[in-house]
């Protein structure tokens, strides 16, 4: 491809973003990102929607009301809002892929803690926090991805990553099932 004069600065032979992004094209680099961003929005997915699963168990494992049953789905709903918002911010203020990182690994964590919970507060705390760390996975590698390909191919990615994101959908419900 080649580089239009109102993209490259003849003083200095430095180009604009979008120019040297258009330049390096679409390699292996672009492929293992849209790669790790859909299994990113698999994670998100599975974090999120996890008390589909949880909440049936705690009535059997931890004998829940159906009054805890309630704060437990609605915990984790309050933890992705309050999350989504800061985990924006972290983004931008110490750089996405770090607190992405930070992110996938805390909620692993998390995710792990809250499997061998004793009681349905410690679920529901740490399910919420949990859902409070996975809030910025989404949006963070959508960003992510759509800021490190080339501008032809950005549209079709992130759909083709948000599509990824609605199969989740059906991956936890199959797993519900077996």
């Amino acid at each position: 491809m080649g580089v239009d004069k109102k993209s490259q600065n003849a003083n200095d032979g430095k180009m604009q973003f979008e120019a040297a992004l258009d330049w390096a094209g679409f390699g292996p680099y672009s492929y293992v990102l849209t790669t790790l961003a859909g299994f990113i929005n698999i994670a998100y997915t599975c974090v999120s929607s996890a008390t589909t699963i949880i909440i049936p168990a705690s009535a059997c494992e931890l004998e829940t009301t159906t009054s805890q049953q309630g704060y437990i789905a609605s915990g984790p709903r309050f933890g992705i809002i309050v999350g989504a918002v800061i985990g924006g911010y972290l983004g931008d203020k110490f750089g996405r892929r770090r607190v992405l990182l930070f992110a996938l690994i805390s909620s692993a964590v998390l995710n792990g803690i809250a499997s061998i919970s004793v009681n349905w507060v410690m679920l529901l705390i740490v399910q919420s926090l949990a859902s409070f760390c996975s809030a910025g996975h989404y949006s963070l590698s959508i960003t992510i991805l759509s800021e490190s390909v080339p501008m032809c191919k950005r549209n079709l990615l992130v759909l083709l990553v948000n599509s990824i994101f609605l199969m989740a959908q059906g991956i936890m419900a199959g797993k519900h099932n077996f």
